[in-house]
């Protein structure tokens, strides 16, 4: 059984790393290059994110709300870390509950 930091890392921060990926790359017209620096990844891993392969992949039972998430990518887009980590924060917090010492209000 993951703790919930484990959670976070090896779940929730992967899948909002895709989904902020796909949203760069479609409502922004970025390029991998452009999209692995704003997130902070490889231009690998975005290829992976944005091309995954043809396995079904395991359900993770993660919900992220299009709105926050859309939210999120703005201030990523903006490099407002603030107003990203925020929502990035929001986003995690709908999906665990626990008591998180890295909340951003």
């Amino acid at each position: 059984m993951l703790s919930n930091y484990e959670k976070v890392y090896k779940i929730i921060l992967p899948k909002l790393r895709e989904s902020s990926a796909k949203i760069l790359a479609t409502n922004y017209g970025k390029t991998q290059e452009e999209i692995a620096s704003l997130l902070g990844v490889t231009q690998a891993a975005v290829s992976k994110y944005l091309n995954p392969n043809k396995v079904e992949r395991e359900s993770t039972g993660i919900v992220i709300r299009r709105s926050k998430l859309k939210k999120m990518v703005e201030g990523v887009v903006s490099r407002n870390d603030n107003k990203a980590q925020r929502h990035m924060c929001s986003i995690c917090q709908d999906n665990v509950n626990f008591k998180c010492r890295l909340i951003v209000k």
